[in-house]
């Protein structure tokens, strides 16, 4: 008989002796499952150092002599050369004259080389926008590139012959560029290149 507050609880000593087997096994089911989930947690706490640790010290230092997208790029530039039905030339003579030959052609050479079989061919626009003095000049047209002469002003100083050479160019260039068959330089580069030439001879 046990006492519990104002009431009175009798035990019967053979239901005791029944219940009591159930409750240790449950007691011994709690247990285990207690070891077991304290067994995982040990596990996944000592998988996540190991993960920490191999972040913090298996970082490798990689140095390419080739960058990889010129890689890539090189590997996809040959497979277009390498395609059937493909024409690839340093002469824009050839590829202007190879895609003229053909209706369904495409090409990318030089303006001057369009021109010269304007009655063959025919310009494509880049995102909607024909190639012009205009569109070039602003830089609307996407496939245009500018023509640079390279110099420094120790070598103009030293060879007067290189910066007369670049001084002619810059007061003559628009007047035969046209005829040659590429657009004419815009005034403000032109300007920008006339005062260059000027600082790098001091004057």
């Amino acid at each position: 008989m046990a006492a519990r507050g104002d009431s009175v609880f009798h035990t019967d000593d053979q239901e005791f002796d029944h219940n009591l087997p159930r409750r240790n096994r449950a007691a011994r089911g709690w247990q285990i499952a207690l070891q077991a989930s304290t067994i995982v947690g040990i596990l996944v706490l000592v998988a996540l150092l190991l993960n920490i640790l191999d972040g913090a010290f298996g970082f490798v230092a990689l140095q390419n002599t080739v960058n990889p997208e010129d890689l890539v790029a090189a590997i996809q530039a040959e497979e277009m050369l390498a395609a059937p039905n493909t024409l690839a030339s340093e002469d824009d003579e050839v590829l202007a004259s190879g895609v003229a030959e053909s209706p369904n052609a495409i090409g990318f050479f030089g303006y001057a080389y369009y021109q010269k079989h304007a009655d063959e061919l025919k310009t494509v626009a880049v995102e909607g926008v024909a190639p012009s003095a205009e569109t070039v000049d602003s830089g609307q047209y996407g496939l245009s590139r500018p023509l640079y002469l390279y110099s420094t002003a120790e070598i103009m100083q030293e060879k007067p012959q290189v910066a007369s050479f670049i001084n002619f160019y810059l007061t003559y260039v628009n007047e035969e560029i046209v005829d040659v068959g590429y657009f004419p330089a815009s005034t403000e580069a032109l300007n920008a290149s006339k005062q260059a030439w000027l600082d790098a001879m001091g004057q």
